[in-house]
C-alpha cells in the first residue's frame, strides 16, 4: 500500500466524527442549508415573471413561451427510455375515455 493511497471508508468516517462541528454546519450539503433562500429566491422569480407577463405579455408573447417550451423538452428528456408506457399513464389515460 503506497503512503498516497486514499483512507478507507471506515477511517474518513472517523476522522470525520472526531473533528468538532463549527456552528451551523452540520452534515448537511448547501442546498439543504439554503432551502429557505432558494424557495424566496423562486418565488421572487416567479412573481416577477407573472408581472411581466401581465405588462408585456400581450404585445410579444412568444418571448414568454421560450421558459415554458423549455420545461417541457426537458421534461420529455427526463423521460424513461422504455419501450412501453408506464402502467400509472395507462390508468389515466384509460380513466379519460
Amino acid at each position: 500500500m503506497s503512503a498516497l493511497a486514499w483512507p478507507s471508508r471506515r477511517k474518513q468516517r472517523e476522522a470525520e466524527e472526531a473533528l468538532p462541528l463549527l456552528a451551523g454546519y452540520g452534515r448537511q450539503n448547501a442546498l439543504q442549508r439554503n432551502r429557505g433562500k432558494l424557495s424566496a429566491l423562486l418565488f421572487v422569480l416567479m412573481v416577477l415573471y407573472t408581472l411581466a407577463f401581465q405588462i408585456i405579455g400581450r404585445f410579444i408573447p412568444l418571448y414568454f413561451m421560450i421558459p415554458v417550451a423549455v420545461l417541457i423538452l426537458l421534461i420529455i428528456w427526463a423521460l424513461p427510455e422504455t419501450g412501453r408506457a408506464l402502467a400509472g399513464a395507462r390508468e389515466v389515460v384509460a380513466g379519460l375515455h
